[in-house]
């Protein structure tokens, strides 16, 4: 089978790429080795910088507004002494983005590809890239376990953090200091939660072993009103998590009569400092493929929804120009570099914070610092935490690219 356009890996990244390179009538395959609607072990929040920037072009913003179970308005955060302090999301503007499911989410962005006009095929395991001459020229796989090759002028690799595909390119460059584990649960019974609001938590310092220089933490976001909850945890051993609820302060608070809908899930996300290398010759990476954003802070789909939509930018201009050069693929890694290494920045000042200062001792004293200024808790989260790091610490941060980031 001979395409235009190659796109492994149907999430955020690829459809947006099967998207836009379909709008431009340029033929292109979309496939996946899963059967959509899938699973996602990742968060549910699609961040507010996508509906401008993408989904209202999709045509898709009222349907995934209509399929949120909750909005993102305010978040509740609990420090290290269990004590907690409330913030909006976004300065009082309205939702900062909505908690969808990731099966749901992800398969109405696919649908909009497809009704574009491009081609999606699922189960297709693909497992070895066609490599002539330093040149990617597609991939072998199977499909629904029947041997199948497909060929294409240009193939993009978006399927994600454990992708064999840019391993054997030798791209898959991670930082292992911004790796991370999450665990993803959904739960019925979870008591005080309020719609609307992400309830994030900070281990306690009573926890055995407790160390204060680290990120561990894990937040509930209620689902609807009857309070059906999604558990995301973020460098939180499960014992850890079970002596939380049953041993802290506020854990029995939420988690007494909570009650498992589906299994525990984890996953290894890679992280990594700057941008990475994304392309080779015949070739572009999007998103985790390619070492995706820090895992600890930088949140995923905006930034591969912005690769997808660079590479068929760019796609479009190389048979424009019929220029497939090497040259012409290191283009994309300029274009992502000036896109999205800008916030990297910012996410450095915060590491370079988190060394020279223990981090959970810091997070105790900002909601302490919070709550004591006039205009709490009628100011954004984000907006309180840069003021508090340049009142307190004369820290100032650069500034941010609201395109791609969380947009707090």
């Amino acid at each position: 089978m001979k395409r235009q356009v190659l796109i492994i890996g149907a999430g955020p990244g690829g459809a947006t790429a099967a998207y836009y390179l379909a709008k431009k009538g340029i033929d292109v395959l979309l496939v996946d080795k899963e059967t959509f609607p899938r699973e996602k072990i990742c968060g549910d929040a699609y961040v507010g910088s996508l509906f401008p920037n993408f989904f209202d072009e999709m045509g898709i913003s009222e349907e995934m507004i209509a399929n949120a179970a909750a909005p993102l308005s305010e978040i509740q955060l609990y420090d290290p002494s269990e004590e907690s302090a409330l913030f909006k999301m976004d300065s009082g503007k309205g939702a900062t983005g909505y908690i969808i499911p990731r099966r749901i989410g992800d398969d109405i962005i696919c649908k909009a590809a497809q009704r574009a006009g491009a081609e999606f095929m699922e189960r297709y395991d693909a497992k070895e890239l066609i490599i002539e001459r330093g040149v990617v020229k597609g991939v072998r796989g199977f499909h629904e376990d029947k041997e199948m090759e497909i060929t294409a002028d240009v193939t993009i690799i978006a399927n994600g953090s454990h992708s064999t595909l840019s391993q054997q390119l030798g791209l898959l460059n991670e930082d292992p200091s911004m790796s991370m584990f999450a665990m993803k649960a959904y739960f019925t019974g979870v008591d005080n939660m309020v719609f609307g609001r992400s309830t994030q938590f900070y281990m306690p310092e009573t926890i055995p072993g407790y160390k204060g220089n680290t990120m561990s933490c894990f937040s509930l976001n209620a689902k609807d009103p009857e309070c059906y909850a999604t558990t995301l945890l973020a460098i939180v051993p499960y014992k850890t998590l079970e002596w939380w609820i049953h041993n802290s302060k506020q854990g029995p608070k939420y988690m007494k009569n909570a009650k498992l809908l589906s299994p525990k899930k984890g996953w290894r996300l890679v992280g990594t400092s700057y941008q990475q290398k994304n392309y080779v010759r015949g070739a572009f990476l999007i998103g985790d493929a390619c070492s995706g954003p820090e895992g600890d802070h930088f949140y995923g789909i905006p930034p591969s929804m912005w690769g997808g939509r660079t590479a068929a930018d760019l796609i479009e201009e190389m048979y424009q120009q019929n220029d497939f050069s090497e040259a012409k693929y290191a283009t994309f890694y300029d274009k992502m570099c000036d896109m999205l290494n800008g916030e990297y920045d910012f996410y450095e000042t915060t590491r370079k914070i988190m060394k020279s200062d223990p981090m959970m001792p810091m997070i105790k004293e900002f909601t302490q610092w919070a709550k004591q200024q006039p205009n709490y808790p009628n100011v954004g989260y984000g907006q309180m935490t840069l003021q508090y790091l340049k009142d307190v610490h004369g820290i100032s941060y650069p500034k941010r690219n609201s395109a791609v980031s969380i947009g707090q």
